[in-house]
């Protein structure tokens, strides 16, 4: 229950769906108000609604008029929340245009529901209020900064969908991977059959990759924020560059003194830094200078380009190339996803939106001064970190996994998944027990007489989710452990809730990685 009730508006025709998107608000302490469409317009109530939970989208359903007049209404103040069907999916442009903040996929998960309005609710409250005539998706008077709104909704569109599109491939992925692996495990597997289940299991690689991009790009890929020297990072993969450029090309650093410690997930810096060298060395076929610099940058609002950066300060890590630069259209779309103007054989089109997500997610920016013939400038802005940050030891040594007598029970809907894990954690001589969802895995403890030792739980299911069931099942069984999975981005909140009885997998892993991870929660290996 929130301790203060915010005040929402639930719009729609009467329906079962309306109905339960009003329960599940009201459950959580909300006051809820439900209006079809025409009611709300035509009612003249000063009432300012937090937040509005659209829940028909279908078009002429004038949903952006509709949007524009709840912005309107509360000068920008409320939150807009758009239930998101198939058909409605060609208006995503406009709704964002219009005001929303937020989309949920039909059909409705409740717990995600939830999640994003209570995100959106945390949001609004932290934030400062915004100047009474100014929109929530304010769009400067000028045309540059009303371009760079609507291309970053249209990115914001873009992502969205795009991380929708990964987490389904996840799973799949996930069961097709895990299979061969069990597959190439047999040992009597003809020579001719190990080939083709590890050209299989190849392909599936590069596709979990692929979805990793799509997962960056989207913002939605679990990330794990450690503090890092960025220019000791640099100097450590200097071969590495090296290896990626052509030969032809110099590669120059020049790196800032002082404090350059940063708090992001240093694998996936790395790869903005591949990725952008990889681009540089696209741009300069002929060969030309590379040039990698640092500089300690405090940012105080002066800078338009960087507003919708925090005030404070950052490591600005600059890439420049002497390539053929880039034009004015080339750089506004230069970060979407697919977009390339190389040849087929350069690339999938992805590695500047893979920049673009990892950046965003880290609390950062990037911006790219280019012009034809003049090469380019990709400047990355990251938070630096506290100056009372400590430094992140090195990852402890996985234990081995052994054969083990103790009971998990396995909580997924998916049912593909499920399956698999269960016959792993069989395999390895744990006894199993499986459940579809939260309010099933409840129903399975229950009836099982003897000790729970471990739970698998994905976070995001029909009827219950996994985190509230564990709660529940925590005031009956107290020391059970708990590894909770998924591939959602709300997830990322889970990080920052684990202890020692819990750990957070995320989608698509190992089935070797999962076994490993057990053995060591239930030795009590893993550190809080």
């Amino acid at each position: 229950m929130n301790a203060t009730p915010s005040n929402l508006l639930v719009l729609g025709d009467p329906s079962p769906l309306q109905g339960c998107v009003v329960e599940w608000l009201q459950h959580c302490g909300h006051r809820v108000t439900p209006f079809t469409y025409p009611s709300y317009t035509s009612q003249r109530s000063p009432d300012v609604f937090d937040l509005a939970v659209l829940c028909d989208t279908t078009p002429g359903q004038r949903v952006e008029a509709v949007c524009r007049e709840l912005k309107a209404r509360s000068q920008g103040r409320t939150a807009v929340v758009a239930l998101l069907r198939d058909e409605s999916r060609g208006s995503l442009h406009a709704f964002l245009d219009a005001g929303v903040d937020e989309f949920v996929d039909a059909p409705v998960d409740p717990q995600l529901l939830v999640l994003r309005v209570n995100r959106l609710l945390a949001l609004q409250q932290a934030a400062p209020a915004a100047p009474a005539a100014e929109p929530a998706f304010a769009v400067a008077s000028d045309d540059t900064h009303g371009d760079e709104a609507i291309q970053e909704q249209k990115m914001e569109a873009i992502g969205r969908l795009a991380g929708g599109v990964a987490h389904d491939f996840n799973n799949l992925l996930m069961i097709i991977d895990g299979n061969l692996e069990l597959v190439l495990g047999q040992p009597n597997l003809t020579a001719q059959v190990r080939k083709n289940a590890e050209a299989a299991r190849k392909a599936t690689d590069r596709a979990v990759d692929l979805t990793n991009q799509l997962l960056s790009f989207s913002r939605k890929r679990v990330l794990q924020a450690r503090v890092f020297d960025l220019n000791q990072m640099i100097g450590e993969i200097g071969d590495l560059l090296r290896r990626v450029i052509d030969a032809r090309i110099e590669l120059a650093t020049s790196l800032a003194h002082g404090d350059t410690r940063v708090n992001a997930d240093r694998s996936q810096i790395e790869q903005v830094i591949l990725n952008l060298a990889v681009n540089a060395r696209d741009a300069m076929p002929n060969g030309g200078r590379m040039t990698i610099s640092t500089a300690l940058f405090q940012h105080d609002g002066q800078d338009e380009s960087l507003r919708r950066l925090e005030h404070g300060a950052y490591m600005l890590l600059s890439v420049a190339d002497t390539g053929v630069g880039m034009d004015a259209i080339t750089r506004k779309h230069v970060f979407e996803p697919f977009f390339t103007k190389k040849g087929k054989s350069k690339g999938s089109g992805m590695g500047l939106a893979t920049v673009y997500g990892i950046v965003q997610q880290s609390q950062g920016t990037v911006l790219v001064e280019s012009a034809p013939n003049c090469g380019s400038v990709f400047k990355v802005y990251l938070p630096c970190a506290e100056a009372t940050a400590v430094t992140a030891e090195p990852d402890a040594i996985r234990p081995s996994v052994r054969k083990s007598n103790e009971t998990i029970l396995i909580v997924e809907d998916e049912d593909g998944v499920r399956e698999l894990l269960c016959h792993t954690l069989e395999s390895i001589g744990y006894r199993v027990l499986t459940a579809c969802d939260g309010q099933d895995g409840l129903r399975v403890s229950a009836a099982f007489g003897e000790t729970i030792d471990l739970v698998v739980t994905d976070m995001v299911m029909p009827n219950l989710g996994g985190r509230e069931m564990v709660a529940e099942l925590l005031k009956t069984r107290p020391d059970v452990k708990v590894i909770f999975i998924s591939g959602y981005s709300e997830s990322l909140v889970m990080q920052n809730q684990m202890d020692h009885r819990s750990i957070f997998l995320p989608k698509p892993f190992d089935l070797d990685v999962l076994a490993s991870k057990a053995r060591a929660l239930l030795s009590a290996q893993v550190q809080a």
